[in-house]
């Protein structure tokens, strides 16, 4: 069927946020006294509401009612902020000096650098640009995300994207699929 009507720019009106001012800064991460670095690079954000089937203990916070999920661009683990409210305040979950490798943000390469997946593909190196979507006829996160890959053993020259699930949006380190998607980037 053909449209009749043509939606224009004129009836849209973006409006900032924040004063116009970035919602994470690297002070966020020095507040928590995070590693160097670790908000030197602040990458591929994807917002969600949190959906009313997750409990509220179940949640970063008891009042969290929205979820962004974000990386370093050549980071080791994908990164979770939470707020209350879309304008914020923003809070980092599970990142700071307390948090070690391998337990921070919500999906972590941790020391060794690597995510076996149970088949010849390995996820090493880093991982980055996440994509958070609430699926829910099945009442669950789920998470594309890309990073630099090892096919029985061997480095793969192109970054792949993978999807992992997780029940709460909190963890998906159990959820990773074990076949790569696509190239990076999906």
């Amino acid at each position: 069927s053909v449209l009749s009507h043509t939606v224009g720019a004129d009836q849209f009106h973006a409006a900032r946020l924040n004063g116009g001012q970035p919602i994470i800064t690297a002070e966020h991460f020095r507040q928590l006294a995070a590693p160097q670095g670790e908000g030197d690079n602040i990458n591929g954000p994807s917002v969600i509401r949190i959906p009313d089937w997750i409990p509220k203990e179940q949640r970063a916070a008891l009042q969290a009612q929205y979820y962004m999920y974000f990386a370093h661009h050549q980071g080791q683990y994908i990164r979770l902020a939470w707020a209350e409210a879309i304008e914020g305040p923003w809070h980092l979950y599970h990142t700071g000096e307390h948090v070690v490798s391998g337990a921070r943000g919500v999906l972590d390469l941790g020391d060794d650098r690597f995510i076996a997946l149970g088949s010849p593909y390995t996820i090493t190196e880093h991982i980055a640009s996440p994509d958070a979507h609430v699926d829910e006829v099945n009442k669950q996160i789920v998470l594309y995300f890309h990073g630099a890959t090892r096919r029985d053993g061997i480095h793969v020259k192109e970054q792949k994207s993978y999807v992992a699930t997780s029940r709460w949006g909190l963890d998906f380190s159990n959820g990773v699929q074990s076949l790569p998607l696509s190239g990076s980037y999906l």
